[in-house]
Order: structure tokens, then C-alpha cells, then sequence
């Protein structure tokens, strides 16, 4: 628990010499009725959302923070209704045989697009799946997020169509996605958001991740880096659909029955421990379950960072940018309530950071029922 009290008070020093302080922007408000966006988003697509009426060259983006030396900005792609391959431009032949009748194709031909008919690039407002208030998030405040449009894929091919073994005359868009080690290249279009400080420092970004298995990454974007289109280690803390306080818990004296039914909020270790199959890094929970909740990462000072799921979107709620911190200490500093009696059980267990059960006597940061406290 030293190192965690050290880092804390190098982050506090490094504010210090840095004459910053933290920076929060939420990119979504309730006003009590209704979700709205951020003027920012609202000057594109209307208060609430809609189409976008900034798009150029197949992209709008839009500048969400610009000062204290961070910019943020949130890019939307669009993706095609309908697809004309370039017939004299094979990219590979990879048909697929049904093992039950070999003469039956299932996949034909890939070829580079000749040109497309592309789909609105829109923003708007999210919340577990567009619910307002009802998403039982426990004690905490329901999470708001905007959502734009758009596969943040590195390449597309027109693909050739089968049914039945019946090559159908027609053509449907097939992608090439980024990939973790950086080989694929970044992304050319689709939805991402970027970020980018002039200090070291770290973040913690407002997300809604609907398709819960798919991989979600902190990119590099900077040319020249040595992490250049590498993934970062991040951390994730929130919520997990279907991830619930029970009876049992309070049988157990974990929880107060008041809780019951509602979502937990898990640290990152319990996120880990959801999951069963699932053993990539860069997916948050187990099986397909929404996730709502934050994700940290690390930034170098005059370096970008994009935020994307490689085949899908990925909600924006805002951030929170803490100068010369980790995304360690950032979340215990956000977390931590210095006086430890202020518990919903006394008597429920204890856990340090490693999600290990320590006793009463121990000192130093701890997390009951996913809240983080310090004990002296």
C-alpha cells in the first residue's frame, strides 16, 4: 500500500509543476426530461442528435475540449447501404466448401470497391441502450453518452454474395479491422475518439460499450512514437449488465437490503473475474453483456490516443483528465472517502486492490461493495 500512497503524492507534485488542475467535460447533460448533447455535438446534429451537417470527405468531426492544453475530438464515419466491386481488381478468391456437398460455395471472390452508396453519419444520445433514468446503477448516477456512426475499419473489399451455393449477382462490403499489435495500420474511417494533453497525465473516459465481446482499444495514433498503432493497456470500472446484488450478499453481510437487485459497481479486478471463456485483454466482460462505466489509460505528454471497438461503437460520455497521474491513482483518488467508517455494512469484508479479503486491521486503500476507502 506504500507504492499506492507514493504514486498518489507524485501525482499531487506533479499537478503542482505543471500548474494544472484536473479537467472534467461531459459530453451529455439530463436536464431532468431528456438527454441533450453537448453544444459542441449540438451544433452538428441538433440537441438531442440526428444526422450530421458538418461531413467531409466521409467523416464529421467535431472538436469536443479544446484548452488547458488537452484537445479531445470525436470522429464519425459512415458506412455503405450498398457496394460495386472493381471486377478488374480481385483482392483473393477464398470460397468455402460445405463439407456435406463440395460442389456447394458458401464465400466467392473478394474485390476492391469500385464505389458505394453510404448510410447518414449521425450522432446521438445513449444510455444503456437508450433508457433514461432506469439503469439501477446502485447508488451511483446513471452514466449519459452520445454514439456516432460508423465501423472504424482499416480497409474495405466488395464481397461476393452466396445463397444456397448460388452466387447471387450481387455484392456486400467486407472489412479489414485493426488488430492489437499495430500490423493492420489505424483505422481510415469509422467511429473513434481522440485524445491528446500537452502534460503527462492520465484519463478517465465516460463510455457505453453495447456489444460487451468485442474488443475495445487505446490506440497510439502518434507517427513517429514507439507505440505508434500499438494498443495500451487500459482499466475498466463500471458496470455490467446482469451483474446484480443479491439476496445472498446481504445474508452474507456484504450489502445493505436496499441494494438488492441493483448493478454492482465493479473495480477492474472484478470485471476480470467475470469472465469465463473470454481471455482478451481488450474485452471488458464476459459473453456479449453491455457495459457502462469508465476506462483509464495513460497519455504522454504531446501524444494521441484514439478510443474505438474495431467492428462497432462505442458510447462517449466525457472525461476526466488528472495531470502527472497514472490511471492507477487516478482511480483510487477518485474513489477513495478518507473516513473509513463511512460504509454501508461494518461489519460486510474488506479487499485491497488485488480484490484479495484482507482483516480490519489493514492498512492503507481498500474497496468494500466497489467503493474504495483509506484505512488508518
Amino acid at each position: 500500500m506504500k507504492k499506492i500512497f507514493t504514486l498518489i503524492s507524485v501525482a499531487l507534485v506533479a499537478m503542482g509543476v505543471n500548474a494544472q488542475e484536473k479537467v472534467t467535460y461531459n459530453a451529455v447533460t439530463y436536464d431532468g426530461t431528456a438527454m441533450k448533447l453537448a453544444p459542441e455535438f449540438a451544433a452538428v446534429s441538433g440537441e438531442t442528435g440526428g444526422v450530421a451537417n458538418n461531413v467531409v470527405d466521409g467523416k464529421s468531426v467535431i472538436t469536443a475540449y479544446n484548452a488547458s492544453g488537452i484537445v479531445v475530438t470525436a470522429v464519425g464515419g459512415r458506412t455503405p447501404s450498398s457496394i460495386t466491386p472493381n471486377l478488374n481488381n480481385m483482392v483473393s478468391d477464398v470460397k468455402k466448401e460445405d463439407a456435406n456437398d463440395p460442389d456447394k460455395v458458401t464465400t466467392g471472390a473478394y474485390y476492391q470497391m469500385e464505389s458505394a452508396v453510404w448510410n447518414d453519419i449521425s450522432w446521438k444520445t445513449t444510455a444503456l441502450g437508450g433508457k433514461n433514468k432506469s439503469m439501477n446503477n446502485g447508488d451511483k448516477e446513471p452514466i449519459y453518452t452520445l454514439e456516432g456512426t460508423g465501423n472504424p475499419y482499416v480497409d474495405i473489399y466488395a464481397e461476393q454474395v452466396w445463397t444456397d451455393g448460388v452466387f447471387s449477382q450481387s455484392y456486400r462490403p467486407a472489412y479489414k479491422f485493426y488488430v492489437a499489435d499495430g500490423s493492420n495500420g489505424l483505422p481510415i474511417t469509422g467511429l473513434y475518439y481522440s485524445f491528446k494533453s500537452s502534460v503527462d497525465g492520465a484519463f478517465k473516459v465516460k463510455v457505453w460499450v453495447n456489444n460487451g465481446n468485442r474488443q475495445t482499444f487505446v490506440v497510439n495514433a502518434t507517427s513517429g512514437s514507439s507505440e505508434y498503432a500499438k494498443a495500451q493497456n487500459l482499466i475498466a470500472e463500471g458496470y455490467i449488465n446482469g451483474q446484480d446484488w443479491k439476496q445472498a450478499d446481504v445474508d452474507a453481510g456484504t450489502i445493505d437490503a436496499s441494494l438488492v437487485g441493483k448493478r454492482k459497481y465493479l473495480t477492474n479486478e472484478q470485471i476480470q473475474a467475470t469472465r469465463t471463456t473470454q481471455t482478451d485483454p481488450y474485452v471488458i466482460g464476459q459473453g456479449n453483456q453491455p457495459f457502462w462505466g469508465y476506462l483509464l489509460f495513460d497519455v504522454k505528454a504531446g501524444e494521441e490516443y484514439w478510443v474505438f471497438q474495431p467492428s462497432s461503437q462505442i458510447g462517449f460520455g466525457g472525461f476526466e483528465f488528472t495531470p502527472g497521474a497514472k490511471k492507477e491513482d487516478v482511480t483510487a483518488i477518485e474513489a477513495i472517502t478518507t473516513n473509513a467508517n463511512k460504509v454501508w455494512n461494518a461489519d460486510a469484508p474488506i479487499y485491497n486492490l488485488a480484490g484479495q479479503k484482507v482483516s480490519k486491521n489493514y492498512k492503507g486503500v481498500v474497496v468494500q461493495n466497489g467503493k474504495k476507502f483509506v484505512q488508518k
